[in-house]
């Protein structure tokens, strides 16, 4: 509940209350950080409330130094999207604000995204991006820079199937409507939700400028490789999900052997797909300077990808009503 003192100023700034949830897992030495700054931050009426999923590094007793701050705890590790359901469930207001618990609040942020969510009913999500601190500028980070992140360098506010949620306000009624997050995801669970959000007729909506600074965790490149295999095992699963609507998935085949044999193809068009966004957003300088790294990386992303074709048939053919949204809306009440 908002506290007593936040009212008048709400009223004065005449800016709906928003509930504000950061799922976290063993961060207790960057939690504090984040956790002054939100307190700190310009938006008048801010609930805060940190989802502990099971975290075993005493994160808990980090959070508790904050009396302003909801902590609810799981008993154990349940994934990033129960800690989101968990969150935005016990959320007090109908705007709720998704930030990663590493992340670095800008002035402004939450307002700015308030007014765009509240200036279009239609509006079911608005992300915006999120920054690579300057001192994390090493090598794995600038090659996930230049990889993965071309939405954040083209300017202006686009609407998207889908989208992230690292940076991101939703409204609550839509969250209950499409039944939450999905459990069984380890990656892209927030392009699966929002591209459900998108399914039931609500925009999804991106705006670059509207920015965190994230405490980027891709320390190493093997670290990011990781990244990359489950990015694409997960997406490529999402993809043949939802084959032809979402972009590039009318490509897929799913048939395993064929696409093993397609696979080569699908390196060519993945790398090709970098290259021609790098031009488009006036990164290419950035690219070729670690060009070989990129080239890898598409290498590991292709492999994803095969597991990810393997997993969708397993997965399509002995869990085939876990991938219906009333599927995925059962499996999320508890």
């Amino acid at each position: 509940m908002q506290n007593a003192h936040q009212s008048p100023r709400s009223r004065e700034w005449d800016r709906p209350p928003v509930s504000a949830v950061l799922p976290a897992f063993n961060l207790s030495h960057k939690i504090a950080r984040t956790l002054k700054q939100l307190l700190a931050h310009d938006y008048p009426c801010l609930e805060i409330i940190v989802v502990d999923d099971g975290s075993t590094d005493g994160m808990a007793e980090e959070v508790l130094r904050f009396p302003q701050v909801r902590l609810i705890r799981h008993p154990r590790n349940l994934g990033a999207s129960a800690a989101r359901n968990t969150g935005i469930r016990a959320a007090s207001h109908d705007l709720v604000y998704l930030l990663d618990a590493d992340c670095t609040v800008l002035p402004g942020t939450v307002a700015r995204l308030v007014q765009k969510i509240e200036q279009d009913r239609r509006l079911g999500v608005v992300s915006g991006s999120y920054l690579s601190e300057s001192s994390k500028r090493n090598l794995a980070n600038r090659v996930y820079d230049v990889a993965e992140r071309f939405r954040d360098y083209r300017p202006g506010t686009r609407n998207y199937m889908y989208t992230t949620v690292s940076n991101a306000m939703l409204r609550k009624p839509v969250f209950e409507k499409v039944g939450g997050f999905g459990s069984s995801w380890r990656r892209v669970q927030d392009y699966e939700f929002t591209y459900r959000v998108h399914r039931a007729g609500y925009l999804i909506q991106h705006d670059p400028s509207i920015q965190v600074v994230h405490d980027n965790h891709r320390e190493t490149l093997r670290s990011y490789y990781s990244h990359v295999f489950l990015v694409a095992k997960y997406g490529t699963m999402f993809r043949l999900m939802h084959r032809p609507e979402l972009p590039y998935s009318r490509y897929l085949v799913t048939s395993l052997p064929l696409f093993v044999l397609l696979s080569p193809v699908y390196f060519l068009l993945h790398t090709a797909k970098i290259f021609a966004e790098s031009w488009r957003v006036g990164r290419t300088r950035q690219l070729l300077a670690v060009l070989p790294f990129v080239i890898w990386s598409r290498f590991i992303y292709t492999l994803g990808s095969i597991a990810g074709c393997a997993a969708w048939n397993r997965w399509n053919t002995f869990d085939n009503m876990r991938n219906t949204p009333a599927g995925i809306a059962n499996q999320n009440q508890s």
